[in-house]
């Protein structure tokens, strides 16, 4: 999602996300985050 990249990234939300998201999205940085060590670990592996 690409609110969640944005947030993991140190970006700030603009427009309307930035006034009613105040959501933290902890799980979906958790998700992405272990999808990203799982490709680098497959990568480093190969």
């Amino acid at each position: 999602m690409p609110h969640v990249v944005e947030k993991m990234l140190g970006h700030e939300l603009g427009g309307v996300l930035a006034v009613y998201n105040k959501h933290n999205w902890l799980d979906e940085w958790r998700e992405v985050y272990e999808l990203y060590a799982e490709r680098l670990v497959a990568y480093l592996e190969s």
